[in-house]
């Protein structure tokens, strides 16, 4: 059989693809390229985690570097004649816990760690980090604190000289001569009211008022700012029986404390946040 006019002889022979072949070649690529651009976004996803200031923000990473505070916060007040050295909010708590029938529990740190596991485990975090992002994490805190020291010093050094009263004080200092037991209230303070007030208290305000308002950052302001409040509220006698009067520039001072701990917290991180309050609360000590 001789071929046709414009038409070879081996057009026959070569096998034609068709549709089904088509469609195979067409979704095997796309296989491909979607196995491509997935490797692209986790390379990606890799370099943002390895990123310090992205894993600061890490719930595994704070809890790393807040569980050493924690256990020396623990250890330091239980010991033998160490009820003076407990933390405001840890013996509010404790009387609380008396007062239903429950008895001495070490529920703050249970509650800390709890937390932030469930956020580890609902971001689906990877377990490993860099060691040397705690160190990071230790001379920032540190950094950070001694800034606000300074800046809490003259401040009240300027309120001093305004007012002529040489009484004025930082909110936290104490004429305490133990100063290590000083230390370790403060160290408690430094973590559980950072626990109470930004992640029990600021995380479910924002997302109530987000979801009532609309707008992330109204919603954010508007908890940061409620939170604060409250925060320095709890520090006077009229819901503490242990605190001093409220004095206006002292009310000033821990409002705006707590509104750069909001934002610490935020931007940085609870281990961060936790580290700076701690480093502040230590030096008022000193």
């Amino acid at each position: 059989m001789r071929p046709r006019s414009g038409q070879l002889a081996t057009d026959g022979l070569i096998r034609r693809p068709g549709r089904k072949s088509l469609r195979r070649r067409t979704l095997s690529t796309s296989r491909r390229q979607a196995r491509k651009t997935t490797g692209n976004d986790s390379n990606d996803h890799r370099t943002t985690q390895d990123n310090y200031q992205s894993q600061t923000r890490r719930p595994i990473v704070c809890l790393a570097f807040v569980l050493p505070l924690i256990l020396a916060y623990e250890i330091g007040a239980w010991l033998p004649g160490s009820e003076s050295m407990r933390s405001g909010i840890d013996l509010w708590l404790d009387k609380l816990l008396i007062s239903i029938g429950a008895g001495h529990l070490v529920i703050l740190p249970v509650i800390t760690t709890s937390l932030l596991m469930i956020w580890h485990h609902r971001q689906k975090d990877e377990w490993s980090f860099k060691p040397a992002t705690l160190f990071g994490m230790s001379i920032e805190s540190l950094g950070l604190g001694m800034i606000l020291f300074w800046a809490a010093s003259a401040y009240y050094q300027l309120c001093s000289q305004c007012q002529a009263d040489a009484s004025l004080m930082l909110p936290m200092m104490s004429e305490n001569p133990r100063w290590t037991a000083a230390s370790i209230v403060a160290l408690g303070s430094g973590i559980y009211e950072e626990l109470v007030f930004r992640l029990l208290l600021m995380v479910p305000a924002i997302l109530i008022l987000k979801k009532a308002i609309g707008q992330r950052y109204v919603a954010t302001a508007v908890a940061m700012i409620l939170v604060s409040l409250i925060f320095t509220s709890l520090h006077y006698n009229v819901f503490n029986p242990s605190g001093p009067e409220i004095e206006i520039s002292s009310f000033i001072f821990r409002f705006a404390a707590s509104m750069v701990f909001c934002v610490l917290f935020l931007m940085r991180g609870f281990g961060i946040a936790v580290g700076t309050h701690v480093t502040f609360d230590v030096l008022t000590q000193m």
